[in-house]
């Protein structure tokens, strides 16, 4: 069964693979420990579950009660969040701050 990316749920500005999020940290051992990648299968899933349409997860990371979903926002405010359960719990201001928040934490 054939996977769709979720690149396919953005705009085409944030297709490009000089802004990709997964493009800036794949090959990392600790990413592929620590997150996952969602497939366009999750999203549509999780959006008809109640997370907000205007957040595109492009990654995930698994913790004991709740999932953080790693979302580019589609909407008004920060570009990047971390939405949880049912609340956005951290923001930046740019994708490029957020990847650069990523590989510190990587």
């Amino acid at each position: 069964m054939r996977h769709e990316s979720v690149a396919e749920l953005l705009p085409d500005h944030l297709r490009s693979p000089s802004l990709s999020i997964e493009n800036a940290i794949v090959g990392s051992r600790s990413t592929q420990t620590r997150f996952s990648t969602p497939h366009k299968a999750d999203v549509l899933e999780w959006w008809n579950s109640g997370m907000p349409q205007n957040l595109v997860p492009v990654l995930t990371e698994p913790n004991d009660e709740f999932t953080d979903y790693y979302c580019v926002n589609l909407g008004e405010g920060s570009p990047v969040v971390v939405f949880c359960d049912h609340a956005i719990v951290n923001c930046w201001d740019s994708i490029d701050a957020f990847v650069a928040w990523l590989k510190d934490q990587l």
